[in-house]
């Protein structure tokens, strides 16, 4: 069976293991699985319960390939060598392949030797290198496409431009516009671009908000963009509205900045519901030309060309003997300085034989001195029948030029496409897809490559929603209107869900044919945001209303505006009542005047609180607490009140004070001596009776005081808890006063430490035991004389008389333990209020061992206090409060009172039926008894069965434990019914005695049987509906030691009516 401790600590450690945003598994020894996260499951489309238990071998969208590879990384593993990240493919159940990086680490997992698995999903990586390599193949046919595509881009951003719902605007590097589009001019009521063009971007928001855009423009020349900024624009006619502002430095082709462009949209309608974008991947492409220009091989020791083309040389403007004549260090002078060591390195890797890329650039120095661009292709050959390099020469340099002159229609496309928060679709008039930009693909799963070409409607749109709002569109495209239109949607994503959409849709013109232009919202957040503005709406309302405090907004001349039901409802006044009142018309304490000016200091500092007094409506004076804070609503100043009802917490501190008062007194007039000594002996606090019997005793040595000795006392306590360390001492010695009467005292020692746990003082208890030993010899005196009667006796009285003297020892015994009993409260009572005065009092000065001290103490007095409680409780009547129970119902109690040993199992088969009468809170009193008795009984573990069966109109419930067992003379001793017997060095022996008690006063009897070895079963019987026994009535329910008690008592007092 599993502790507590462990079942937590592996619940927690499934719980992190599906926080892991990797697939994760724990397998045992033999690569069975034992646990996997969700990850794992989505990973391989497998549910849990085909996984758990199954060998990682036995998979079935392992190929035989890889579980090849599995099983030799788990043999590497069982002979403990190190395995490095290794990686898999698999197909899951749709028959996708997947693949992934597999980690491991040896744990220990439900006691056993496990291994935790993480695979990291590299199915993506693999795809890019697979379409890396495909692009490279291709690169150079695309050039003069990609040329002409970049030419195409221009133009399309020229429409996008135009024709986006958003306002779009370029600077200059001083913040000027210098164009804008349509969308711009509608969103700040202008008539034409030309009202706008011009002016500075800071002329567009209130002066106040000015401040806070340079700061966004001080962020866009540090960070060369800023995405999704919030603030406030200005329109033409002064009205002011909430945007959000995206924008992306301009540069020149030498990379110096020359404006920015900016993306600003109206967010009046879902400032708090945007949808944030994830940074959209680039779509930029390196154009690299192909074509074969020139070719050098060249040889090592020392490294010289031994062959040069002529195309070579003209590329660098040398012939080909000059190439050939070029010593090492004028070869490494061809490579511009900046490229020197890419290229020497990327060389020396080569000729290692490790991986380089296939081709790379670089700048070249003519012997004009001008640079050039080459592409290079290198492969290690032979030449003349020696090993060789060879190298093929692309000249790119006007494939650079073209870059650079187009560079800037690329950037700015490029800024537009990342700026951009929403998705922008271009489709042809057959509706196929030609433009789908990187927001498109996070917003529906599809990449490029994939949405291109394809119709619109079948990719994303329901089949539902297909004739909704497109048949209007369709007819304009067709008839060639520029049809513009706004509307909300769904859309279906790649992996089939549905998602909001705002839809914009505007017709174009691209090269004479005709295009329409989609720019898609994703809305989800900002359904969800509305969704919860309102469901917060209403909570905050309810927290309003049916707040525990009175809450209130009132204007600046202190009337109430709006207030929640507890700020009417603690005054008694109706809401409607309570609405044309002021504050002054409650208010005790302040005047007016006096209310004013605490409202101008409000005003001046903000906040305030404050105590004072409120009248109800009936006239009752309340005492409140007011905290007032001011806040603004719709531009105005409003003061927000809370009020908390604080008369029964002064009513119930004004009592406390009473209760300090009292145990001060209590402290102070104990009837023992108290006094807290230090570590060279010194009385650092004494109470009362040790002044009053010591005099002023505090600062002076103990053992001088109290002992009038010149030394330390033999057996000193506050010496043991010093240099022993003794937790506490207890002894006691005996003396003489003045007058030469002996007397007895009690003396209780104990630590005191601070915070670190070491001892700073002691605490010592002098209780005045005299007439307890006073009352001790008398005992004995009586006890001798009342053996000595018992002797004289006559054979024939002698059985009775034994009886009789049992009986009258015994009552005596009880009469003596009741006094005895009592008297110890007075006592314990003190040293409680001691303990309870040092902890409330001097706490601070304790420290942390001297609060252990304390708590030591209250642990003794509650134990000590128990053992009277036991004892008074076994000698007084019993009676019982009779209810409907189960034994399930209190077998559950018993047991959330008990706290179960590890090493032991409970097993609970009682039962809900049936239902029977009885005093609950005495029967678990038996439950608890006996079951802790149980664990006693098995030091070294085991099992407690508890049972419950009806027979015969009656209950039984055995309690049986696999423990130790009873010896013959302790069960006989316990059947004999020999009151206060026990076994164990701590206690009475009330438990069984007091179980017995209970289970005879509900009709019942409990029965013992135990075997030495073998364990013990008590069984407790009882009837379903028991008679009740309650006061009053004729019947009562005695122990023996209680009958023989009365019994004496009666006798005692038919001698006293004789007499």
């Amino acid at each position: 069976m599993q502790s507590k401790p462990r079942r937590s600590s592996e619940n927690n450690f499934i719980t992190l293991l599906n926080f892991i945003a990797d697939p994760a598994v724990i397998v045992d020894e033999k690569g069975r699985f034992l646990v996997v996260n969700d990850a794992f499951m989505d990973l391989t489309g497998l549910k849990e319960k085909e996984l758990v238990g199954t060998a990682f071998l036995d998979l079935t969208v392992l190929s035989a390939e890889n579980k090849a590879v599995l099983l030799k990384n788990l043999a590497k593993r069982l002979k403990g060598v190190q395995v490095e990240p290794y990686e898999i493919g698999f197909k899951n159940r749709t028959g996708e392949t997947r693949y992934a990086e597999v980690k491991a680490k040896k744990i220990e997992y439900s006691g056993q030797s496990a291994d935790l698995v993480v695979f990291r999903d590299i199915t993506q990586r693999k795809e890019n290198a697979r379409q890396l390599t495909a692009y490279s193949e291709k690169m150079a046919a695309l050039v003069e496409e990609k040329a002409r595509e970049i030419i195409e881009s221009k133009e399309k951003l020229e429409k996008v431009f135009d024709s986006s719902p958003d306002a779009i605007v370029v600077t200059d590097s001083e913040g000027k516009l210098v164009e804008v589009n349509e969308a711009t001019v509608h969103m700040y009521e202008c008539s034409s671009k030309d009202e706008l063009i011009g002016k500075n971007t800071v002329d567009l928001v209130p002066q106040k908000e000015r401040q806070k855009l340079l700061l966004i423009f001080e962020t866009l020349a540090k960070d060369g963009a800023v995405k999704n900024v919030e603030h406030v624009s200005l329109t033409k006619q002064n009205r002011v509205f909430p945007v959000e502002f995206s924008a992306s430095v301009i540069k020149d082709s030498s990379g110096n900045p020359i404006g920015f462009m900016g993306v600003i949209k109206d967010i009046s309608e879902r400032k708090k519901a945007e949808v944030k974008l994830s940074e959209s991947e680039s779509q930029y492409r390196t154009l690299v030309e192909q074509s074969l220009q020139g070719m050098l091989i060249g040889q090592f020791s020392p490294f010289r060309f031994v062959f040069a083309s002529q195309p070579m040389a003209n590329i660098l403007g040398y012939t080909v003997d000059e190439l050939k004549a070029l010593s090492p260090e004028k070869i490494k002078d061809l490579i511009h300085p900046a490229d020197l060591s890419f290229v020497l390195k990327s060389f020396r890797k080569g000729l290692l034989g490790k991986k380089v890329p296939q081709r790379f650039e670089f700048r070249m120095i003519k012997k004009s001195g001008n640079v050039c661009w080459v592409e290079i292709f290198c492969a290690l050959t032979a030449y003349a029948g020696k090993p060789a390099v060879q190298a093929i020469f692309v000249d790119i340099t006007e494939r650079k030029q073209l870059e650079v002159s187009l560079r800037t229609s690329e950037e700015m496309f490029r800024a537009i496409s990342t700026s951009a928060m929403d998705a922008i679709i271009l489709l042809d008039d057959t509706g196929k897809i030609t433009y789908w930009n990187p927001a498109a693909e996070r917003i529906f799963g599809y990449t490029n490559e994939e949405a291109v070409g394809k119709k619109l409607a079948d990719l994303v749109i329901p089949p539902q929603h297909h004739g909704i709002h497109s048949k209007t569109a369709i007819r304009d495209f067709e008839k060639g209107h520029n049809h513009k239109a706004q509307i909300e949607t769904k859309a279906l994503r790649k992996n089939g869900t549905e998602v909001p959409i705002e839809l914009s849709v505007a017709t174009l013109e691209i090269k004479d044919k005709k295009h329409m232009l989609g720019i898609i919202r994703d809305i989800t957040e900002r359904k969800k945001m509305e969704m919860t503005l309102r469901e917060a709406e209403k909570r905050y309302r309810a927290l309003f209303d049916k707040a525990p405090l009175g809450i209130m907004v009132c204007d600046e001349t202190a009337t109430a505006i709006e207030f929640n039901e507890e700020a009417h409802r603690q005054l008694g006044y109706t809401r409607d009542e309570f609405a044309k009142l002021t504050v002054s018309d409650y208010e005790v304490i302040e005047t007016p005047e006096e209310t004013r000016a605490r409202i101008k200091k409000i005003m001046r500092e903000g906040k305030d609180e404050f105590e004072t007094k409120h009248r109800t409506k009936n006239g009752k004076i309340r005492d409140v607490v007011v905290a007032v804070q001011l806040i603004e609503l719709a531009g105005k100043t409003f003061f927000h009140l809370i009020t908390r009802d604080v008369t029964e917490q002064k009513k119930i501190e004004r009592e406390l004070k009473v209760e300090r008062d009292k145990l001060e007194a209590v402290t102070e007039n104990i009837g023992a001596g108290l006094g807290i000594i230090s570590k060279d002996y010194r009385i650092l606090w004494a109470n009362k009776l040790l002044r009053q019997v010591n005099g002023d005793c505090e600062g002076k040595p103990c053992y001088s005081t109290f002992e009038r000795r010149s030394d330390v006392c033999p057996e000193c306590g506050v010496k043991k808890v010093f240099e022993n360390s003794v937790p506490i001492d207890i002894h006691e010695y005996s003396s003489q006063d003045d007058k030469g009467n002996r007397f007895w005292i009690e003396l209780i020692v104990t630590p005191i430490k601070d915070e670190k746990g070491n001892v700073i003082a002691a605490l010592e208890l002098a209780v005045n035991i005299t007439e307890r030993k006073i009352m001790e010899n008398k005992l004995a005196d009586y006890s001798q004389k009342l053996e000595k009667i018992v002797e004289k006796r006559t054979g024939q009285l002698k059985q009775t008389q034994a009886k009789l003297v049992k009986s009258e020892r015994l009552a005596t015994i009880g009469e003596l333990a009741a006094m005895v009993g009592h008297d110890l409260r007075n006592p314990l009572t003190g040293i409680m209020g001691a303990a309870y005065y040092l902890k409330t009092k001097h706490t601070a000065e304790l420290g942390v061992k001297g609060k252990d001290m304390l708590e030591t103490i209250e642990k003794a007095i509650i134990y000590s206090n128990k053992i009277v409680n036991d004892l008074l409780e076994y000698s007084r009547d019993l009676k019982l409060e009779l209810e409907d129970i189960t034994p399930k119902e209190l077998m559950e109690k018993a047991m959330s009172l008990i706290e179960v040993p590890e090493a032991i199992q409970v097993v609970d088969a009682t039962e809900d039926k049936p239902t029977f009468r009885a005093d609950a809170e005495k029967m678990r009193r038996v439950f608890v008894n006996t079951i802790k008795n149980a664990f006693d009984a098995m030091p070294d573990g085991g099992t407690l069965t508890v049972k419950s069966r009806k027979v015969k109109g009656k209950l039984e419930i055995a309690f049986k434990d696999t423990g130790t067992g009873m010896s013959k003379a302790t069960l006989s001793k316990i059947k004999g019914g020999i009151p206060l017997f026990t076994t164990k060095a701590k206690g009475m022996g009330f438990g069984v005695p007091i179980c017995k008690r209970i289970a005879e006063a509900h009709g019942g009897k409990l029965s013992v049987e135990s075997k030495l070895g073998k364990g013990t079963t008590i069984t407790i019987t009882v009837p379903v509906n028991p008679k009740p026994t309650n006061e009053g009535e004729d019947k009562w329910i005695f122990n023996e030691f209680m009958l023989q008690t009365i019994t004496a008592k009666q006798k005692t007092r038919q001698k006293t009516k004789q007499t």
